[in-house]
């Protein structure tokens, strides 16, 4: 330990940061203001997802919403109403005559079928519940995504159809969260034949939504929590994995990073954990830069740098990087006196 406290000691005379830690929270100091970075974060998923059970539900408006294999159900009281959205896929807002003529033979010869599948994104705006619905064909391949709204201050709510999704999601299992709200608008991204892009609808007005292309077409695919990235990742032929990132503002998609081994998480605005053969490390996209942190390392991005910490739960040692992956502060804990020997 003498030698990390020594480098304490250089980095701390060198860095205008300070970091330290108490009740839970790091304290990272500099240029007059101090951040507090609570160790433990809020989940991010939607209120009322529960992945391991498969379904969501929220409260609104004295009513019950769920969405699970039954399909969309709305309680109030002892009343109950299950809808299994069959009718969304063959609505006018969405299809034809003819397309429904040959979706109906499809359903005839077991192909598709016309009850919804999954629910691959939820958003709540006041009591309206806006659902991305995804419906699959027997191989599991999704043939159809739309949006739709449920008001519970209705006395009888129903679901409405506002558009289909322009392609479909990157949404997987039977509930999941790639719908996001922002501003007056709910964005999901989508991939259709050799393009990924996202799709913008306004809330509270009809019709299909704006898209924005992105690049093109990726394995997975994921909406920063700021907004301002969408940040992506591709299994390769080679057994290597592609690592991007697409601004959404100047719609420029990168190719940033090319690793063997797996993408564990994205971290704001643009740093990547992978785990490899060799360890865990975190890559910045913008400049390419790549260090190794321990495997049961926590990080968060700050107006002062990023923070990197472990144990995730119990933090013993720390470290504050720029955006090179430079050291500009780090915090240990400090170790308990030695017993006074015997003598």
């Amino acid at each position: 330990m003498t030698g990390l406290f020594a480098l304490v000691a250089l980095v701390s005379q060198s860095s205008p940061n300070t970091l330290s830690y108490q009740d839970g929270a790091f304290l990272v100091g500099g240029s007059g203001n101090t951040v507090v970075v609570p160790i433990r974060q809020p989940a991010t998923d939607t209120a009322g997802l529960d992945r391991k059970n498969q379904r969501w539900s929220a409260q609104i408006a004295g009513k019950t919403l769920t969405f699970d294999s039954n399909g969309l159900t709305i309680a109030q009281g002892a009343k109950k109403s299950i809808s299994r959205l069959s009718s969304v896929p063959t609505s006018g807002k969405i299809a034809t005559k003819e397309s429904n003529e040959a979706l109906l033979k499809l359903v005839a010869d077991g192909v598709r079928r016309l009850e919804v599948t999954a629910l691959s994104g939820v958003e709540i705006i006041g009591t309206k519940a806006y659902l991305l619905a995804r419906w699959e064909d027997k191989s599991r391949n999704p043939w159809l995504e739309a949006l739709l709204v449920v008001d519970l201050a209705d006395a009888k709510p129903q679901a409405s159809l506002i558009d289909r999704l322009p392609g479909f999601s990157y949404a997987v299992g039977l509930v999941d969260d790639v719908l996001a709200a922002r501003e007056d608008e709910l964005w999901a991204l989508s991939q259709k034949g050799s393009q990924f892009s996202l799709a913008k609808f306004k809330v509270g007005q009809p019709g299909p939504p704006a898209v924005v292309p992105l690049g093109p077409t990726v394995e997975r695919a994921r909406i920063s929590p700021s907004g301002r990235y969408v940040w992506t990742h591709t299994s390769t032929r080679q057994r290597t994995v592609m690592i991007g990132y697409a601004d959404i503002e100047t719609q420029e998609f990168v190719q940033a990073a090319e690793v063997r081994g797996q993408v564990t998480g994205f971290f704001e605005p643009a740093y990547s954990r992978v785990k490899t053969a060799k360890g865990t490390a975190l890559i910045n996209l913008f400049t390419g830069a790549q260090w190794e942190i321990a495997a049961d390392a926590a990080v968060r991005q700050t107006s002062a740098g990023l923070l990197v910490w472990a144990p995730s739960g119990e933090p013993k040692r720390a470290t504050l990087h720029d955006p090179h992956g430079r050291v500009v502060s780090l915090w240990a804990q400090a170790s308990p006196p030695s017993p006074p020997r015997g003598g």
